[in-house]
């Protein structure tokens, strides 16, 4: 398996769970009706959502692999740009829903700061 295929993948297996959790916490009473153990049946929604938010950040991290073994260009990492942005106001609605320890809140703007900084220095 070549290393490209590798990252492409687990772009794929980073955003699956977010994805299929975040889907999961509207439908969270059919889950529990049909008897289905979704995470938000047997976790809670809390737990839930703070698992949506930790592997978004993972996979906020794994989608930058391609750019920085050189799969990719700048043009990958400008359009990363705007996910940057919906990435933030998601993970925004996240921490104000959880309403937990303050260390998230921290971190998300470090993280913005950092990704701001790597598209910069691309554009170099």
């Amino acid at each position: 398996m070549t290393t490209e295929a590798l990252l492409l993948f687990l772009i794929i297996f980073a955003w699956t769970p977010p994805h299929f959790w975040s889907l999961a916490l509207y439908r969270t009473e059919d889950y529990a009706k049909a008897g289905v153990p979704m995470l938000p049946v047997t976790h809670g929604k809390d737990y839930t959502r703070l698992q949506v938010l930790l592997y978004t950040l993972i996979l906020f991290g794994v989608s930058l692999l391609p750019y920085a073994v050189r799969m990719s260009g700048w043009l990958y990492l400008g359009g990363r740009g705007r996910a940057r942005a919906g990435l933030r106001r998601l993970c925004g609605a996240h921490l104000r829903r959880l309403q937990r320890p303050r260390w998230h809140a921290r971190l998300l703007p470090l993280l913005h700061r950092v990704s701001r900084r790597a598209v910069r220095g691309a554009a170099r």
